[in-house]
């Protein structure tokens, strides 16, 4: 996933949806999975990443509405959310670019 600003490119992550079968949820294995890519991601040099999720839960993580304000997406709503991995990443007005496994609502 991509971020395009003007002439240039922020690269990011998109942390799709998470689920634990229900009778496996509040042990934590929702937290250890988005621990772990937000994890993989800081290893990778991602700049960023964008959730689409209840903020309730998100936000513990340090996801924020505010952080993709400026972008746009087919996705953007009360349940869009950014992460910054470096300081300012998200701080940029552009277009959220999203793999061909997220072209379902065009």
């Amino acid at each position: 996933m991509a971020i395009r600003v003007t002439s240039d490119v922020v690269p990011a992550a998109a942390l799709a949806p998470v689920a634990v079968v229900p009778k496996y949820q509040r042990a934590g294995l929702g937290s250890k999975m988005i621990e772990y890519g937000i994890q993989l991601c800081r290893e990778r040099h991602v700049a960023g990443i964008i959730v689409l999720g209840d903020p309730r839960y998100y936000e513990r993580f340090g996801f924020s509405q505010a952080l993709v304000s400026a972008l746009k997406s087919p996705f953007a709503g009360p349940h869009w959310m950014g992460l910054e991995l470096g300081a300012g990443a998200l701080d940029v007005a552009g277009v959220v670019e999203y793999p061909a496994a997220f072209d379902v609502v065009r």
